[in-house]
């Protein structure tokens, strides 16, 4: 196929890849949510094993820094593959949370400043949305990210194929 001939096969995968996610966060994002939290579980809890393994010196002792890093990724990568929901909640909450104080403190230095103060309501809106109700919101902001994901995938494709007409 020229469409992915001359170096464009990047984009042109990509774009489908981002598509393809974008789509599966609009019409699924919890499955997707959990399905990107589990991956990115096993992905953790492989690199502490990986890390726990390569953790033993030449001399067969044990690198004290190594074994704690290692520790600490096998156990949030099993947190993550047992607990998806609960991870969710959390990283929704923590979001929700730096938006806030984002918000605020852009808020108290655009007052001391004289800059227009109207561009830190949205952020505070929906960093308040986000710590009281995280799960529904969730829900509509992976959704908005899949129709973002979904037209840069587009954009992507069209993009590929312009530039193979060269």
């Amino acid at each position: 196929m020229k469409f992915f001939r001359n170096g464009y096969l990047n984009d042109g995968c990509g774009g489908l890849l981002t598509l393809a996610v974008g789509l599966l966060l609009f019409i699924s994002p919890m499955t997707a949510a959990r399905t990107l939290i589990i991956l990115g579980g096993v992905l953790m809890l492989v690199y502490g094993l990986a890390m726990l393994v390569g953790s033993l010196g030449e001399s067969g002792m044990l690198r004290r820094a190594d074994l704690s890093g290692a520790v600490v990724r096998v156990a949030l990568g099993v947190f993550m593959v047992v607990s998806p929901t609960t991870v969710t909640r959390l990283a929704t909450t923590l979001v929700g949370i730096y938006l806030l104080l984002d918000a605020l403190i852009g808020f108290v230095g655009a007052r001391e400043t004289g800059r227009p103060t109207v561009l830190y309501i949205l952020p505070l809106i929906l960093g308040l949305m986000l710590v009281l109700n995280p799960l529904r919101m969730v829900l509509s902001v992976l959704q908005w990210s899949g129709i973002a994901l979904m037209a840069t995938g587009a954009v992507n494709l069209v993009t590929a194929k312009a530039m193979t007409r060269r």
